[in-house]
This record gives structure tokens, sequence and C-alpha cells, in this order.
């Protein structure tokens, strides 16, 4: 899809400067259009069909030669593989001295490389991605929690953690852009806001001394866990696109996606809307991450404290029941 960056004008950055609440209204405009796009990844992958019929025709423009087309023509539902954004990649691959293979690659020699139709050509450089981890560097550093336990070991069959900030086991352990932290229609830094808050208000919590470890219950998190595979299983992302030829970096080999947020950013920030969650004992105990009864020290991650005033009954009536609408409607 073309990125259409461009710079802006003078007189554009004039009105943002002077012109009150339009730089916010124009940022709060990108957000909901980015936002628009969850319909088609997250509801309804078949309305993704406009933007592969924009994405075609992207792609026409682009490039003349048919048989080059059809190469670079994915044969999927558009958004079950990372969604490239670029104004050059087409241009770069139509060069003279440019040959794009799809054949897949047989074997290397000394000099080059042999593809399966038996083709050989020749190389100076080869450059051989090996994929990687999305969400999880439990392989690159030594992390132990309760009793001695392994996050690497826990998370052998792909990370999961309580909206992608805490893990079971693994008290006072905090993560930032954690499992099922990415998106594919939105920013990742609205993500980490949300998640950096969170966490700012449960060190809060235990910095005023009323417990020394804080963790999420077993109970929640996998709870937590089998909502975020039920959601995926509707979305463009499901596993059965591996037939069509789409298997991308956010499913791990074990079959789950753990990589992407199946929902709309809202949705996460009503997760941390005021109110009262519901299932938990009365407000005489702290709202956020309460003593679990079945583990003293530790906390159920609920809700984060707030610092914040406190907001009116009306409020969090009304922030609990657009919780409590969003997260019925979506999965999440």
């Amino acid at each position: 899809m073309p990125r259409r960056d461009r710079p802006y004008s003078s007189l554009e950055r004039l009105a943002y400067r002077y012109v009150p609440g339009l730089l916010r209204s124009s940022r709060a405009l990108h957000f909901w259009k980015a936002e628009a796009t969850a319909l088609g990844l997250v509801v309804k992958p078949k309305w993704m069909h406009e933007g592969e019929k924009r994405a075609r025709a992207f792609l026409k423009r682009s490039i003349s030669d048919p048989a080059l087309r059809r190469k670079l023509t994915p044969k999927y539902r558009m958004g079950c593989k990372r969604v490239l954004l670029s104004d050059t990649y087409y241009r770069a691959l139509s060069q003279h001295h440019v040959e794009l293979v799809t054949t897949r690659v047989e074997r290397m020699t000394h000099d080059g490389i042999v593809t399966a139709d038996g083709k050989t050509r020749k190389v100076d450089v080869i450059v051989y991605p090996s994929g990687f981890r999305p969400f999880d560097q439990s392989d690159k550093i030594t992390i132990r929690g309760r009793d001695g336990r392994l996050l690497s070991e826990e998370w052998q069959d792909g990370p999961q953690a309580f909206r992608g900030v805490a893990v079971t086991g693994f008290p006072n352990y905090f993560l930032i852009m954690g499992p099922n932290s990415g998106l594919g229609h939105n920013s990742i830094l609205f993500m980490i806001e949300c998640q950096v808050r969170y966490i700012r208000d449960c060190l809060s919590w235990l910095d005023s001394g009323k417990t020394d470890a804080v963790q999420v219950r077993p109970d929640v998190q996998n709870d937590f866990t089998r909502r975020l595979d039920d959601a995926h299983r509707r979305t463009v992302w499901k596993n059965k696109h591996k037939q069509d030829g789409c298997s991308s970096w956010y499913v791990h080999s074990s079959g789950r996606n753990t990589a992407i947020w199946p929902g709309f950013c809202i949705v996460l920030l009503a997760l941390h809307a005021p109110g009262e969650p519901a299932g938990l004992p009365p407000r005489s105990a702290p709202r956020a991450c309460r003593p679990a009864p079945d583990a003293a020290p530790s906390c159920r991650l609920k809700r984060a404290v707030r610092t914040r005033p406190r907001v009116t009954r009306l409020g969090r009536n009304w922030a609990a029941m657009l919780r409590n609408w969003l997260t019925s409607g979506f999965g999440c």
C-alpha cells in the first residue's frame, strides 16, 4: 500500500501552531481512521477486500510487467501478514538489474544459490533472515520467578501474559510490549502508554506499603489467554489461513497467535477505565491489585490504582458500562 508521506506545508504548520485544537483534532482523526481498519481485521475479515482492491490498483500502476505483478500479488486475505506501506518498494523491484525469485531455494554453493527449478544464480553476498521471536526475549535473559521457575520454560508453548504486562509466578515483574501487544492497524505507542500507566499505578500501590509483591493469579491469566485465543479465531489471523499460504511471524510454532492484540485499541483503554471491576471483593480492599485469597502476597492484577482524584459514582458507573459493552462485544 502507498505510504503517502509528504512534508507539511508552511501554511499547515502555522495552522497547527496557532489554531486552538487543530493539531489535537488532526491526531484524533488519524487515530479513529486507523481504529476503523480493525473492523476488517478483527470483526469481519471479508471487509478487507476494499483494501485489497486499492492494493492491486497501486500494484498495477507501479508494475507494468504482468509476470512480475503475478509474483507480487498475495493469495491470502489482506492483513494476514504485515501490510507493507511503501512508495518505493515496487519501484526498486522493477529496476532492470533486479530479479524477483519466488522459487524455493534448494541449496547454496560456494559462489551462488540453486533453486528448486535447477537454476543457479551467482551471488556475492547472501542475506539470510533466520526469523525472530516477537515480544519474547526469555531465551536471551535468564528470568526466575517463584520456586525457581524459569520464564523460558514457562513460555515453551508460546509466551503469554495478563494484558501483555504481568506473568503469573513472577511477582513484581512487569513487561512493556509483552505477548499480544502488537497491532495490525494502529500505533504501538498507544499500547505502550496504556501499559506504562498500568505498571506505574501498580508500582504506586506497592510503594504505599500495602504489600511487598504483586503478581497475577494463574486463573486470571489463564482466563485472559483463553479469551484472547477465542477472539483470534474470528480475525484475519486465524490459523486456517496457513492452508492458504499465510504463515506469518505473528503465530507461534504451537499454533497460538502470541504477537497481535485481537481487538480495538479502545477496548484496551476501556479495560483500564475507572470503575469497579466485576467479581472482586468489596471496595474496602485496594481497587487494583487485591491480595489473592489463595496467596496472601500475590495480587489479582485487575486494574491499577489511580493516583488522580476519585471520580464520581456516575463516572465510575459510566466507565464500567463502557468497559463491559466493549469487552462483551469484541471478546477481549
